[in-house]
């Protein structure tokens, strides 16, 4: 065990390290707020501290550190396998948006190990230098409060100058989707007067399911969606303070377009349809969001609030 102590102390102290001069001396550092990707992985560590028992405790941990790199071949011939790091970090497999920081971020690494011979010197300077360089570049941030302080420092005063030409890919579609306050067409009131109607039903969500359409209300006597219906539920159900009208509207005239061209429909009046549209919607009007929570702590919410002022006409490839 006290092998295993040390050797997570060494790799915690490199990804700790380098602290900034404009951090308050209460706040975590950049390095520990960036929430890059897993590259060191304690599953493997177990197994290498299994195998490196029988050594002695001066040697224990150089044993631990080259059967993790033999194990992961994150370094070769005194190289960074790039290759292996992005397979360690799942890089490999999902398009991701810090596969370029990571990326660039080795480039710069590749000196951090020319003058080491010693396995565990390479790879604690290889930890040190990619959560060093892939934090300058920060795409995601740990969802705590602590960071959220540390996110609105960074944007303000380090992120590189914003460009309106291309959504940044560190504003992913769940961030665009968790941080805007858009219109719902299910009320919570509505919810759960559902719930409470439907408690002793045999199927519960086919009768919450029903509950719910008719209470909105937003199908016409020839089952046919009544979109001014829709459309004023949606802007009764948002703060009054902020305008959602002109957005409602795109939103929705956008989906219905897509919808009946998809399923050759002049109108929609198949209820089940109901739940995809309104998917599609809610992506439409957070895309455009005019009331972004940058106040909790998911991470890129100050971002997507700091760039929506600045490129209002920007908008990212969303699913639909």
């Amino acid at each position: 065990m006290k092998i295993f102590l040390f050797f997570f102390c060494m790799i915690a102290k490199a990804l700790s390290s380098d602290d900034c001069s404009i951090w308050s001396p209460s706040l975590p550092t950049l390095q520990e707020c960036c929430n890059i990707p897993t590259i060191f992985h304690f599953s493997t560590t177990y197994d290498c501290i299994d195998q490196c028992k029988a050594i002695s405790k001066e040697s224990s941990s150089l044993c631990v550190a080259e059967c993790y790199v033999k194990a992961t071949k994150i370094i070769e011939d005194g190289k960074i396998n790039k290759a292996a790091i992005f397979h360690s970090a799942y890089l490999d497999v999902t398009e991701n948006p810090w596969t370029e920081v990571i990326n660039a971020s080795l480039d710069k690494c590749e000196r951090s190990i020319e003058n080491l011979s010693n396995i565990e010197e390479q790879l604690i300077a290889i930890l040190t230098c990619i959560n060093k360089e892939a934090s300058k570049d920060c795409i995601e941030f740990k969802s705590i409060q602590a960071c959220s302080k540390v996110e609105k420092i960074y944007e303000n005063c380090h992120r590189q100058p914003l460009s309106c030409d291309t959504w940044p890919k560190r504003l992913s579609n769940s961030t665009i989707l968790n941080c805007c306050n858009k219109p719902k067409l299910m009320s919570q009131e509505r919810i759960e007067k559902c719930k409470i109607a439907c408690t002793f039903a045999i199927e519960n969500w086919k009768c919450s399911s029903k509950c719910l359409y008719e209470e909105i209300k937003v199908f016409d006597n020839d089952g046919n969606l009544n979109v001014t219906a829709l459309k004023e539920i949606l802007d009764s159900n948002h703060d009054s303070r902020i305008q959602w009208s002109n957005v409602i509207d795109e939103s929705v005239e956008k989906c219905l377009k897509l919808y009946k061209e998809k399923y050759l429909m002049s109108n929609i009046s198949d209820p089940s349809l109901l739940p995809g549209l309104m998917y599609c919607i809610e992506w439409e009007m957070s895309a455009r969001c005019v009331d972004i929570n940058d106040v909790g702590i998911n991470s890129g919410c100050y971002g997507f609030k700091k760039f929506k002022e600045q490129c209002p006409d920007t908008l990212p490839i969303g699913p639909f």
